[in-house]
């Protein structure tokens, strides 16, 4: 049998409480709902701390993530932009040195985030500038 202690902090007094820290501490966040269909184990709260390269080497690490976000958009429209939520939200990504954007092919995922020689090391050495890899 679980009773509540009432000296404890509830989940919502928690959460308002830590995003007051990242806010004071200039981390842009944002607080994920889980709903049918969302990602299982997904954090609370997903944010982006900016750090330099001296702190991290100062810290003894030498590799580190970048928060990426993506948003999919149908083949073919004439203009390849979100909607104003989800342009702000990728602007907040960018922002914040992470990498964000909008596209409608696998084409631009690869160039956009550097990935022709992790995808292709073979191909890698004679791929010409503008040459189109992937065609989905």
């Amino acid at each position: 049998m679980s009773y509540a202690k009432p000296w404890l902090r509830s989940e919502k007094e928690v959460t308002r409480g830590v995003k007051k820290v990242l806010r004071n501490a200039h981390i842009w966040h944002f607080k994920h709902f889980s709903s049918m269909g969302s990602a299982k184990g997904v954090p609370d709260i997903i944010g982006i701390r900016q750090v330099s390269v001296r702190d991290l080497v100062e810290a003894g690490i030498d590799k580190v993530g970048i928060f990426v976000g993506i948003e999919l958009k149908r083949e073919g429209l004439s203009k390849l932009k979100g909607n104003p939520d989800q342009e702000r939200f990728l602007a907040n990504v960018r922002d914040n040195h992470g990498i964000g954007f909008v596209t409608d092919n696998e084409q631009d995922v690869i160039d956009k985030l550097g990935l022709f020689k992790r995808l292709f090391p073979l191909l890698a050495s004679g791929k010409k500038k503008d040459e189109k890899i992937y065609s989905g």
